[in-house]
């Protein structure tokens, strides 16, 4: 349901759910082991994962008690800290502040430093207040974001930060949506649909002289999910420097009737099959 790397993309956070309760799960690459950190029997929760650090991971809950965002240390079971209600969107590269939606009111946006011992919070520029998911870049100079929570348009939106007084189009030409950015660079990606396909494009941004952008680059096509077809988003998708290609979490097991096994998450070591589209055997005959 969401995916996660952590900075030095040593660790991958995720969700993953059944029918009576959604996990939050942590794997870490060297040792090829994945560890169960929270539970909840409200499966609407744990969405828009993000790392803090390499020990803290930030997520948004959503329940009859409404939507708030939390700040939880991987080692310590009995350590989730409310950071405040609404809705955590992007925190910093340095994990010093966290960009909150739905505060102060629904449509607004407030920046939390969460670097002080009592939370210090500032409200983003009246220009953005049709900002919906904005990211920070790497760099922190730069946030990407879509206009509106209904998408008032397809653009892929860039505007200067923390003044927000410049607004850039990304996708030029190209239809797109869920943009996210490389881990360590100012590279931004979007998806492109194109027919029945979902392709990512990539795009630099340089702020020297002034803001510059590339054209959009063609990198993959994603394939098409069993479960959900084309309906790709941002927090289901990231970019691993190292190992030069993206990392999705979705569920292409096969539905057939009986089968109770759906909402496993299924991690396979570099796995480059012949046929994107095809599920692997190996996923199968997973149980877990």
């Amino acid at each position: 349901m969401a995916v996660s790397l952590s900075p030095n993309q040593s660790k991958v956070a995720f969700t993953s759910a059944d029918s009576n309760s959604i996990q939050l799960w942590v794997h870490n690459f060297d040792s090829a082991t994945s560890r169960l950190i929270n539970t909840r029997a409200d499966i609407a929760g744990f969405s828009r994962l993000m790392w803090a650090d390499e020990d803290n991971v930030i997520y948004t809950t959503w329940g009859s008690e409404g939507v708030f965002a939390w700040i939880k240390n991987i080692e310590t079971p009995a350590s989730s800290r409310k950071i405040s209600p609404g809705m955590a969107v992007t925190v910093s590269r340095n994990g010093d502040h966290v960009i909150m939606q739905g505060l102060p009111r629904w449509g607004h946006h407030t920046v939390i430093r969460l670097d002080t011992n009592e939370a210090e919070s500032k409200v983003l520029p009246g220009s953005l207040t049709d900002a919906w998911g904005p990211k920070f870049s790497p760099s922190q100079k730069f946030l990407s974001f879509v206009a509106g929570e209904e998408r008032k348009d397809s653009f892929i939106y860039l505007s200067d930060y923390p003044d927000g007084q410049s607004r850039f189009v990304v996708n030029k030409n190209l239809d797109g949506k869920n943009p996210f950015w490389h881990p360590t660079k100012d590279i931004l990606y979007f998806i492109h649909p194109n027919d029945s396909l979902n392709e990512i494009y990539s795009v630099n941004v340089t702020s020297a002289p002034g803001i510059q952008l590339s054209e959009p680059k063609f990198e993959v096509v994603l394939p098409k999910s069993t479960l959900i077809g084309g309906a790709y988003s941002g927090d289901m998708i990231e970019y691993h420097a190292e190992k030069e290609r993206f990392l999705l979490i979705e569920d292409q097991t096969v539905f057939t009737p009986g089968n109770e096994s759906r909402g496993n998450a299924v991690i396979i070591p570099n796995w480059q099959p012949k046929d994107l589209f095809e599920t692997p055997p190996s996923m199968n005959a997973a149980s877990s």
